[in-house]
């Protein structure tokens, strides 16, 4: 009987040992998710102000794409002058290519050479 007692005395050590590694593993366990949480805790505050700032700039995106909006149509317009102007232009300027142009010509020297070139 002695050595039965010996043995479940031996047995119940290698179970304190356990439970022993078991508790303290578990309370391991415990620290990392007492951080875990506290780590969750700052990643929804960051994703939070994350939320706001993309709010924020989806509205600035917004203002920018109507102000850019205008200004295509802005632009639209003013081509449309500079196209009408070009045109009277035209209308009203005649052009002649082939002839050099001399530095320092007057309109009176340029007469003449077209003469010369239509002559």
């Amino acid at each position: 009987m002695n050595e039965m007692v010996k043995e479940i005395l031996k047995t119940v050590r290698k179970l304190d040992n356990r439970v022993f590694d078991l508790d303290s593993k578990i309370v391991e366990l415990e620290k990392g998710m007492t951080f875990a949480s506290s780590e969750i805790a700052e990643l929804r505050t960051a994703n939070a102000e994350l939320k706001a700032e993309n709010a924020a700039m989806g509205s600035r995106i917004d203002t920018l794409e109507a102000k850019f909006d205008d200004m295509e149509i802005a632009l639209e317009h003013e081509s449309e002058m500079r196209d009408a102007a070009e045109g009277n232009s035209r209308l009203i300027n005649l052009e002649i290519s082939g002839i050099p142009k001399i530095d320092g010509e007057t309109p009176k020297d340029c007469k003449a050479n077209v003469g010369k070139v239509l002559l």
